[in-house]
C-alpha cells in the first residue's frame, strides 16, 4: 500500500488494488488509504465483482437482495462523485 514520502499515482494504486483482489471488505481500508481514489476504487470494485459473477456462470438473479442493493449503492455513489 503506501509507501512513505511518495505521491500515489492513480493507476499505479489501482493496480495494485487489482492484484490484491478487490472486495467490499478490502474497499473501506484502501479508500481510508486513498480517499483521493475513492469513486475509481468504487468502480473498479463494483466492475470486479460484476465480471466475477459473468465469468463464475452466475446470473443477477441468483445474487441476493444484498449484493444487488450494495452493487447499485456503488455505482450510484460512483456516478455521482465521478
Amino acid at each position: 500500500m503506501k509507501k512513505p514520502n511518495t505521491i500515489p499515482r492513480r493507476d499505479d494504486v489501482l493496480d495494485e488494488y487489482a492484484m490484491a483482489g478487490p472486495s467490499h471488505a478490502r474497499l473501506q481500508e484502501w479508500i481510508r488509504a486513498y480517499p483521493q481514489f475513492q469513486e475509481n476504487l468504487m468502480m473498479l470494485t463494483s466492475d470486479w465483482e460484476m465480471s466475477e459473477w459473468r465469468e463464475n456462470g452466475e446470473a443477477l438473479e441468483h445474487a441476493t437482495k444484498e449484493d444487488l442493493a450494495v452493487q447499485r449503492r456503488l455505482a450510484e455513489h460512483g456516478h455521482k462523485l465521478i
